[in-house]
């Protein structure tokens, strides 16, 4: 089967009332909290470790695709520069996708590939399922395993 490396819009940052731990790869989020800097349509998203998807999305995936652990409430806000800039963009509702790391067998994945961690690595199924939404601002490349080294601990 064929994966690729999904790399989506980055809407914003992390705001003050994340909690986590760096020491974990990926990054152990506790909560959650998204200020928006801009917001281009995307119905999936990502920040460091964490996925974001619209409702509408999620209504969509349910879990029909392995690697999904389920979904989880985040708060987020907008930022000045997103007063700014989009003064009249409504942000839908959104969760916070929970996916494994077990990249190259699961559908969604967040793994070490290339060099880098917490990339979003996704199954020949998935991406055919993706077309039907928004995916904003985003790049896709075929995933080639060799770029994904283990750890060793």
């Amino acid at each position: 089967m064929t994966y690729y490396k999904l790399t989506c819009e980055v809407p914003g940052g992390f705001g003050n009332e994340t909690i986590y731990d760096k020491t974990e790869i990926p990054w152990d989020i506790k909560s959650l909290h998204i200020r928006f800097d801009g917001w281009m349509g995307a119905d999936i998203m990502t920040i460091s470790s964490a996925v974001l998807i619209t409702k509408k999305l999620q209504k969509s995936l349910g879990f029909n695709f392995t690697g999904i652990l389920g979904y989880k409430y985040f708060f987020f806000d907008k930022s000045e520069i997103f007063h700014q800039l989009q003064p009249n963009t409504k942000l839908p509702e959104m969760d916070w996708l929970q996916i494994g790391n077990n990249s190259f067998k699961d559908d969604f994945a967040l793994d070490f590939y290339n060099g880098l961690f917490n990339q979003l690595i996704i199954s020949e199924k998935a991406r055919v399922f993706l077309q039907d939404f928004n995916l904003g601002n985003y790049s896709l490349e075929i995933a080639d395993f060799s770029k994904r080294p283990r750890l060793l601990v």
